[in-house]
């Protein structure tokens, strides 16, 4: 339901998280689930082994809020996680390596709400602005 004043420039901007909120995350269900696939999982696993890590993070994004319910590499401060991540898009999926960049960049941002240091930040994000995409 649109907020109050949700007119105009306020009701396209409305609809455009809802497209962040669920467009984007089955787009962003389907790169995981094709990266999984090219490992040789087969599309329907993959597809519903993704299902109860997203079901959790739904959960834990109404329980906690966005920011605490961040897990994963940026969330830990693992720099050198995120450079293997990298390293393996850059070698089996270069075209992913802007979206995950991307993502990154948004995910460093959320970390440092919930304590994640500007050193570290700062790392992580070199990490993977630097990487190089085919």
């Amino acid at each position: 339901r649109l907020p109050a004043g949700g007119r105009g420039s306020n009701r396209v901007l409305y609809h455009a998280a809802a497209v962040f909120a669920s467009n984007a995350v089955v787009t962003l269900a389907a790169v995981a689930a094709r990266i999984w696939q090219e490992l040789r999982l087969p599309a329907e696993q993959a597809t519903r082994g993704l299902a109860p890590l997203m079901r959790t993070t739904v959960e834990n994004i109404e329980r906690l809020g966005t920011a605490q319910a961040l897990t994963g590499p940026v969330a830990r401060g693992d720099v050198e996680t995120v450079r293997r991540h990298v390293s393996a898009l850059a070698g089996r999926f270069p075209e992913l390596l802007g979206l995950y960049r991307e993502i990154t960049r948004q995910t460093v941002a959320l970390a440092e709400q919930r304590g994640l240091d500007r050193v570290t930040a700062q790392a992580i994000l070199e990490a993977v602005e630097t990487a190089q995409e085919s």
